[in-house]
């Protein structure tokens, strides 16, 4: 085979083989994103049931105080 084609192969064949480097990086990336982003979900879904029960003890005790002013 021609030298020239076989530098353009060779330079082709390095391309690629970094390339497939970058896609594997960037693989690794989006597994970190997507671990990060069901942890964020299920710390979300813990400060809203936290929060319901804040409002739930909130209302009680709305409530508890209209009871104590009505009784004065």
């Amino acid at each position: 085979m021609d030298k020239n084609i076989m530098d353009i192969l060779n330079k082709l064949l390095e391309g690629q083989k970094k390339i497939d480097e970058l896609v594997e990086g960037q693989k690794k990336i989006n597994e970190r994103i997507d671990k990060i982003e069901a942890e964020v979900k299920g710390e979300i879904k813990s400060i809203k049931h936290d929060l319901s029960k804040v409002e739930i003890i909130t209302t009680s005790n709305s409530y508890d105080i209209a009871k104590l002013k009505a009784i004065k």
